[in-house]
């Protein structure tokens, strides 16, 4: 396949710029605070976040569902804490550096499956705004990757050409969907991978 020149850049958030939404869920801290093992945090989790990221509910809604999954119970206390944790753990990765050189030569998008409360969290505090020309979100959408309606969405929101658009993501699920769309990709694994595989598109990254 001839690849053509690259106008448009498309990021995930999650495990590519920024640590990921379930970052929090099995840290010390959270551990020690609910006492739970792996197997039942993850049952919560996969119980209360497709609601999140579809904008179905809001962040104390999915953290006293994803209680009342885990225990039973929920106290107002324990969202309170579980919301703190998250935002202490939340960071950003050192492919976060990347976007304003990029920015310079290309146009910047992402495409992230995420809460609404933890989006605007993530603008305000890594000032994302300054950096993307368009962020297409699940929570806004009603929809989430890998599902191929989210991806349309972009295209016709931020008048791209899938065939001059690079997507980067860290699941290859996400980029399956991308790749049936045109898109060139890259399953990201690390920076230094991300940046070499740039390179050979054509993507002048420094």
């Amino acid at each position: 396949m001839i690849c053509k020149m690259v106008k448009n850049i498309v990021f995930d958030f999650g495990g590519v710029l920024l640590t990921g939404d379930d970052n929090w869920l099995f840290s010390k801290e959270t551990k020690n605070l609910l006492k739970v093992d792996n197997e039942d945090l993850n049952k919560a989790w996969d119980f209360a976040w497709p609601d999140a990221r579809s904008g179905k509910i809001n962040e104390d809604e999915f953290f006293r569902k994803f209680l009342q999954s885990l225990t039973g119970s929920f106290g107002s206390d324990l969202v309170l804490k579980l919301k703190s944790i998250y935002r202490k753990q939340a960071d950003g990765l050192d492919t976060l550096g990347l976007l304003p050189k990029l920015k310079r030569n290309y146009k910047i998008f992402a495409l992230t499956n995420v809460a609404k409360d933890w989006l605007l969290f993530k603008v305000n505090k890594f000032k994302l705004n300054n950096f993307f020309d368009l962020i297409i979100s699940s929570c806004n959408e009603g929809v989430a990757k890998p599902n191929k309606e989210i991806f349309l969405s972009l295209i016709k929101k931020a008048k791209i050409n899938p065939g001059e658009s690079v997507f980067i993501d860290n699941f290859e699920r996400n980029i399956e969907s991308a790749r049936e769309l045109g898109f060139q990709t890259i399953l990201f694994e690390n920076k230094e991978q991300m940046v070499k595989e740039m390179r050979n598109l054509g993507i002048e990254v420094s």
